[in-house]
């Protein structure tokens, strides 16, 4: 809601910001079990508008659901992981910006050895 400089309504009055979504929900589940983690998490962003006067159709919402596994040991000062992600697991096609599409479904991997002395 913008009023201008006068305190008067502003052509942005009771418009959407730009890019910002109308609501956002994200919830995070983890479950460890020995030296496993599983993570999951999922993302909710509502759409968004992308004209100051919220006059073209906005960008639609969109829901995202990511996985990740961890392994993780300990051994003296020796610490060792491992990990695998999937992100967007269920293929959704999304933007955030519009015209430039997010990746589809991606995997990620990664290896930690530390040593602490």
């Amino acid at each position: 809601k913008s009023l201008n400089q006068a305190g008067e309504q502003s052509s942005h009055y009771n418009k959407n910001i730009v890019y910002t979504p109308t609501s956002f929900t994200s919830i995070l589940l983890e479950i460890p079990i020995y030296n496993f983690t599983w993570i999951s998490s999922y993302n909710r962003t509502g759409r968004q508008w992308t004209t100051d006067d919220n006059f073209y159709p906005a960008i639609k919402a969109y829901e995202i659901i990511d996985s990740k596994i961890a392994y993780n040991i300990t051994k003296d000062n020796w610490s060792f992981s491992a990990d695998f992600a999937m992100n967007n697991v269920f293929d959704k096609e999304y933007e955030v910006s519009e015209l430039i599409p997010k990746p589809k479904r991606n995997w990620s991997s990664g290896l930690n050895i530390e040593y602490k002395y």
